[in-house]
């Protein structure tokens, strides 16, 4: 397991990643319509790495033939917009050293609050993570009704 910044070189891998996991993981908490319209809206390779030279950090936890488990990305206002990973790596703790990682992260540059808008599949491990619901959002995409959470943690 290895945890490393974005290289763009990991955009396809992402993109692709993040298809899976919304598909696959996503159906456990979410009707098909909704995982189809969720899915739909998911990154593609040229808008991770254009977010990339803005104002985020990600940084992707790969095994050590460089595929891509799971990834995190961080915005500089301590906004956690996206934590994905492999139906395959879920719950062997890749995402939650990978979080880890996004804190240490933030506290080094003097962030005091993390926020989220937490799916409900990951709802409970940012529940884990000491973070705090705040309300329950409801939302369309596409005119399919879809739900998640936003949630935050205050750090020192």
């Amino acid at each position: 397991m290895i945890i490393r910044e974005f290289h763009p070189d990991d955009a396809e891998q992402i993109s692709q990643l993040f298809q899976r996991s919304v598909l696959e993981l996503g159906r456990i908490f979410y009707t098909k319509e909704q995982v189809i319209a969720w899915a739909a809206r998911g990154p593609r390779p040229e808008n991770i790495i254009a977010r990339n030279q803005g104002n985020m950090s990600t940084l992707v936890n790969s095994d050590t033939q460089g595929k891509i488990l799971a990834y995190a990305e961080l915005e500089h206002d301590g906004h956690i917009d996206q934590v994905y990973s492999l139906p395959e790596a879920a719950r062997k703790n890749i995402v939650s050293a990978l979080y880890d990682e996004i804190e240490t992260l933030a506290r080094n540059r003097k962030i005091k609050k993390l926020y989220t808008e937490a799916s409900e599949g990951a709802l409970r491990f940012f529940l884990k993570k000491d973070f705090t619901t705040l309300d329950r959002i409801d939302f369309e995409i596409e005119g399919v009704s879809i739900h998640n959470y936003n949630m935050e943690k205050l750090i020192s």
